[in-house]
């Protein structure tokens, strides 16, 4: 598995969180994020920050491309 791929399915996902919200290119990110932070408490969500930190950290050792 590769960082483009894991890119690709990140793209993929803001554009269906776009298609089903209506948000457009500049907002998408910003308001998935917003949302996403919504959907868990601040305790769940920092712990889960911290833990993407550390996959991501990793998977660009991996893969730096």
């Amino acid at each position: 598995m590769t960082n483009s791929l894991r890119a690709q399915w990140a793209k993929a996902a803001v554009y269906v969180f776009r298609q089903e919200t209506r948000t457009d290119a500049e907002d998408a990110l910003s308001d998935l994020l917003c949302d996403l932070m919504h959907l868990y408490s601040a305790e769940i969500l920092e712990s889960q920050l911290v833990r993407a930190r550390g996959h991501y950290t990793t998977e660009m050792r991996e893969d730096p491309a």
